[in-house]
């Protein structure tokens, strides 16, 4: 690529390959194959050749140097004194640069060094070297550092003291306390402010002249230098003129304002108040000058918006201007508004092993962002750091996606991918009252806990002065009425009133070690999907655990969705969806597959992540990772009166609950996973409801199946049939992506496999849509929907680290079919009391050598 020159040989058999001087590095270089004497001249896949460069001991050596100088004194520097000659032959220099505020000349293989007569200061400039008699053999280039020190006989100043009231002429005579070393004579060579061309600046031989703008007030700082009469290239540094401006009551003044509100939460204030403005001035603009932690506007010419980001805490400034732009002086006062942001959980982390994941109380998951609730997102950024504390990060977003058709054949969906033209999700449950800011000052959160202090809370609530911790005592365990479901968030209820008390020894039932809850439903007009809103209510407790000898639970979040429907109607066709935007470090050189037996679909890197030549910031370099969404039980399916057998080609391939005894507990898996491009075609990014539906189904925007092969496509490599996932590689023995019967053109047989490799893609920037379903969904029904992120990285090549996650997406699919991880909503409480103390017997009491311990749960095969 960069450092590189390849050269192919006449029978085009080899390569020839040079590396340039002086680059040690990893270095790349591409290659294609093409059929020679074929009357089709078929292109083979583009292949990559990596080589690692090695430094060549006998090229020379230009060593950084450092040296004094004095401005306007030539200096000799002997550059070459201390540069390394591995053959002894002559150096000599045959490339330099030239140094800011200074001259070289090149005289006898050593520099000849003039700074400015007045300069001041750090200058530098860079050369190389080679040999005299080598000139191929070179040096990279070496770094010469100066330090300008001051002419003696330059003049220099003492600072200066004026006052007076603002936008009028303060006089200051500065050459009284400034000397020349020489006794030559001085002048004012130049001035400057910070504020012209607002303030008015001038000077005369001896005297600098300042009008002040109106809206300074306070100390104020002017510059000036002073220079020979007769040598004009000797001068002073810059002098400074302090000012003390007082306010002139001609014009406007502010007093600073204050505010208190809770992030997310609008806040109107009448800055006005307490300004003086005199009666006779017309201010005719205000000028809101950037804060840091929302967004401003002005509603009046006495009040202004202040909307704090929901994920904010601390203290903004608001800095505004009161403008007359009809006439000069122009700005004629300056505020300030201090807002105090109480933390309202809308953003939160689970951080107990390797990841650290970032949760909005929106929805919008694995990003910290700066939103406005229905306006959308101004900035964001990726946040599943891993390894937590890398600065490293595998997932840019993660979404909710449902749909389905009510009795009148009328679709409606739900479904965001960026939240960038609209919203279709919003915090809280569904509520027959007014979405307000009332309302998200409560449920605009998420609720934080880690199992140690829900166990200290179990074990202390009843003491005397015990306060449970905040998130414990506001565990949104019942909902407010006024069409809000009376029950919410789940809990241990102590004393069975269904009333969430945590002072009665109620608590709050979790998963995991660490979980943070949250509630989302689509009760509003859907923005960004345009469909009909559904009233969903959407309850999330993504989980961890601390596991540091457990690689898979080390390296893995969990999410355990409930979605309820809170309307009227039965949908039917209903899909459930989630839409993942993967960034493995450098975003544009990723690739996406499937895991048809581990419920996943997953992101991997091509051999190096980033740039090979240039540092990428946040990039994995030469160790990419690789990482998946995985579905590890997805919604119920629609009952048939069955206990529905395993081991078919069929749902219980993928599925939970087959043949368990149980009838009509049978849960999807993965149904479907589709890629879709960024950008317009069939195969674009969907912009109406229609086509988010489609996706979920496992069509493309023109109504056509994703079809096995090339990219999914008939027009783009596709060779059928119709099938479920794209890009599962081998992990689909049983066909079951095909329903069960071998896909065309030799694929699943004999090795071949199709991959995005398979298909000759060229990796970029990835994203994916898996879904399960359909089911039926009714009035009040709960579907549950289980999900993990696992993250792998060998730390020895890409396709080593994409073979230790599919080999972790096995290993996590057998411990769910072996009944663990996944808790149903009905066990959660269960699983819960498994892990308190239990009641036992041990006799005789006192023993000498044997001691009998009985438990119930002994008894019952259960401890």
């Amino acid at each position: 690529e960069y450092d590189l020159n390849v050269e192919i040989s006449p029978d085009s058999t080899h390569v020839t390959v040079t590396a340039f001087y002086s680059y040690w590095d990893k270095q790349r270089f591409d290659y294609e194959n093409i059929e020679k004497g074929t009357p089709t001249g078929y292109y083979s896949n583009e292949a990559d050749v990596y080589l690692f460069l090695e430094e060549n001991p006998d090229l020379p050596v230009a060593i950084n140097d450092t040296f004094p100088a004095t401005g306007g004194i030539t200096k000799v520097l002997e550059v070459l004194s201390n540069d390394i000659n591995p053959l002894g032959d002559t150096l000599e220099i045959f490339e330099y640069t030239n140094p800011q505020h200074a001259s070289i000349t090149l005289e006898d293989n050593h520099f000849l060094f003039t700074a400015q007569t007045s300069y001041v200061g750090n200058t530098s400039f860079k050369y190389k070297i080679r040999y005299k008699n080598k000139p191929g053999y070179y040096s990279e280039e070496a770094v010469i550092d100066i330090t300008v020190e001051s002419n003696p006989d330059r003049p220099f100043g003492e600072p200066d003291y004026g006052s007076g009231m603002a936008w009028t002429d303060i006089f200051v005579n500065v050459l009284a306390n400034d000397h020349d070393p020489n006794g030559d004579a001085i002048e004012i060579k130049d001035v400057y402010c910070m504020s012209y061309p607002f303030s008015t600046l001038d000077y005369t031989e001896d005297t600098v002249i300042y009008r002040p703008q109106p809206c300074m007030i306070g100390p104020d700082t002017v510059y000036y230098r002073i220079q020979k009469i007769d040598d004009p290239e000797y001068y002073s540094e810059w002098i400074p003129i302090i000012y003390d401006v007082e306010w002139n009551p001609v014009y406007p003044r502010t007093f600073p304002d204050s505010g208190l509100t809770t992030g997310g939460i609008e806040l109107i204030i009448d800055f006005r108040s307490n300004d003086y403005i005199p009666d006779s001035m017309e201010i005719n603009f205000i000028h809101l000058m950037g804060v840091d932690m929302g967004k401003t506007k002005v509603l009046s010419d006495s009040t202004i918006s202040y909307y704090p980001f929901p994920r904010c805490a601390g203290r903004d400034t608001i800095r505004y201007q009161l403008l007359r732009t009809t006439q000069s002086p122009i700005f004629m006062a300056f505020g300030n508004i201090y807002i105090d942001i109480i933390n309202n959980h809308a953003y939160d982390s689970l951080d107990i092993n390797n990841i650290n994941a970032g949760f909005n109380a929106s929805g919008y998951q694995f990003s910290r962002i700066d939103e406005i609730l229905n306006e959308g997102i101004y900035e964001r950024s990726p946040h599943f750091e891993a390894p937590k504390g890398s600065g490293k990060h595998t997932i840019f977003s993660n979404t909710l996606w449902i749909g389905g058709i009510d009795d009148t054949g009328y679709l409606h969906v739900a479904a965001e991918r960026y939240r960038q033209v609209g919203i279709d999700i919003q915090p809280g449950p569904v509520f027959s009252g007014d979405y307000d800011s009332i309302f998200f000052k409560k449920w605009n959160r998420i609720w934080k806990l880690d199992r140690w202090k829900v166990t200290h809370h179990i074990n202390n609530w009843w003491k005397e002065g015990y306060e449970p911790i905040e998130p414990i005592a506001t565990w949104p365990g019942n909902g407010e009425g006024n069409g809000m479901s009376e029950q919410l968030a789940p809990y241990f209820d102590q004393d069975g009133d269904g009333i969430y008390d945590p002072y009665s020894g109620d608590y709050p039932l979790i998963r995991g070690e660490q979980c943070l809850y949250f509630i989302t439903n689509d009760d509003k007009y859907h923005g960004e999907s345009q469909g009909a809103p559904m009233l969903v209510e959407i309850h999330g407790m993504a989980y961890a655990y601390d596991a540091p000898d457990d690689s898979i639970l080390d390296n893995t979040i969990f999410i355990h969705y409930d979605l309820i429907n809170r309307s009227a109607n039965t949908y039917y066709d209903t899909y459930f969806g989630f839409f993942t935007d993967f960034d493995l470090g450098w975003a544009w050189d990723d690739l996406v597959g499937s895991h048809v037996m581990g419920n996943s679909f997953y992101s991997y890197n091509d051999e190096f992540d980033g740039f090979i030549n240039f540092p990428t910031p946040g990039s994995y370099g030469e160790y990419p990772p690789a990482q998946s969404h995985t579905i590890l039980a997805g919604p119920f399916m629609d009952p048939d009166l069955d206990d529905n057998p395993s081991g078919s080609c069929d749902h219980s391939l993928i599925g939970l609950n087959f043949g368990n005894g149980i009838v009509d507990d049978e849960r999807y898996g993965l149904t479907r996973f589709t890629y879709f491009n960024g950008g317009a075609g069939s195969q674009g990014d969907p912009s109406i409801h229609e086509q988010y539906y489609k996706f979920m189904k496992g069509l493309w925007k023109n109504d056509s199946a994703v079809s096995f092969g090339g990219n999914g496509g008939y027009y783009n490599g596709a060779v059928g049939p119709y099938c479920r996932y794209m890009w599962p590689g081998d992990t689909d023995p049983y066909n079951w992506g095909t329903e069960c019967v071998l896909p065309n053109d030799g694929y699943n047989q004999n090795g071949r496999w199709w991959t995005e490799e398979e298909a000759n893609n060229t990796p970029y920037d990835r994203r994916g849509m898996g879904s399960c379903g359909p089911f039926t969904f009714k009035p009040g029904d709960v579907q549950e929907v289980d999900m993990a992120y696992v993250f792998a990285n060998s730390y020895y090549s890409a396709d080593s680290s994409k073979n230790l996650l599919i080999d972790r997406l096995y290993d996590l699919r057998q411990r769910v079919l072996d009944g663990e991880i996944v808790i149903p909503n009905d066990e959660l409480y269960i699983n819960e009391q498994s892990t308190s103390v239990h009641n036992f017997k041990i006799y005789p009491n006192p023993a000498n050598e044997l001691i009998y311990i009985e438990t119930k749960e002994l008894r019952n095969g259960k401890a």
